[in-house]
C-alpha cells in the first residue's frame, strides 16, 4: 500500500533561510529541478521580504521580531503507486495551492517548489503564511496539534488517488 508524508517546519530567521535555500537549490544532483517558482533570480530571504512588504498592511505595520516568516514543507510518497511521479507532483501542487493560497491579493503564497530525486523522491516547498486578511499569520494555517493533524489528513486525502499499488 502506498503512503505519503507531510512535514512542516517554521522559518524564523535569515540563518535558517540560508541553509534551506542552499539545500533546496542544490545543483549537484542531475535529476533535481524547480517545479514552480514565483521568485526566479531572487534569494529566498529577499523573496519573502518582497512578498510580505507587497501587502498593504505592512505599509503601516512592522513584522514582529519573532514572527514565523515562512514554512519549509517536505512532501514525499512511497514508490509503486498507480499514478506516476508527474501525477503525484501535480496532486501535491494542487494541494499546496488549495491549502496555502489564501491571501486577498490573489498572489500565490508558494514561493518555490523543488523536486529532489534522492535519496527518496520528494518535494520541498517554501510558503509564506499570508492569511485572508493580508497578514503574516502562522496561526491561521497551523495553530496547534489539531490544525497540523488536519493538514496531514487533508494531504493524505488528496493522495488517496495514488494509493492503489501496481
Amino acid at each position: 500500500m502506498a503512503s505519503c508524508l507531510l512535514s512542516i517546519h517554521k522559518i524564523h530567521d535569515k540563518a535558517h533561510m540560508g541553509w534551506l535555500e542552499k539545500h533546496m537549490r542544490r545543483s549537484d544532483m542531475p535529476k533535481d529541478r524547480v517545479i514552480e517558482s514565483t521568485c526566479p533570480g531572487l534569494g529566498y530571504w529577499d523573496a519573502i521580504q518582497t512578498r510580505i512588504h507587497s501587502l498593504p498592511y505592512y505599509n503601516t505595520h512592522k513584522v514582529r521580531s519573532n514572527a514565523v516568516l515562512a514554512y519549509s514543507i517536505y512532501l514525499a510518497r512511497s514508490q509503486g503507486t498507480e499514478v506516476g511521479q508527474q501525477g503525484w507532483i501535480a496532486a501535491s501542487l494542487a494541494w499546496l495551492h488549495n491549502t496555502f493560497d489564501r491571501a486577498p491579493d490573489s498572489v500565490s503564497n508558494i514561493l518555490e517548489v523543488v523536486y529532489h530525486a534522492a535519496p527518496v523522491p520528494h518535494l520541498h516547498a517554501l510558503v509564506v503564511p499570508i492569511d485572508p486578511r493580508g497578514h503574516l499569520c502562522v496561526r491561521f494555517f497551523t495553530n496547534g496539534r489539531t490544525a497540523l493533524a488536519q493538514l496531514q489528513a487533508s494531504y493524505a486525502k488528496q493522495m488517496q488517488s495514488l494509493s492503489r499499488t501496481v
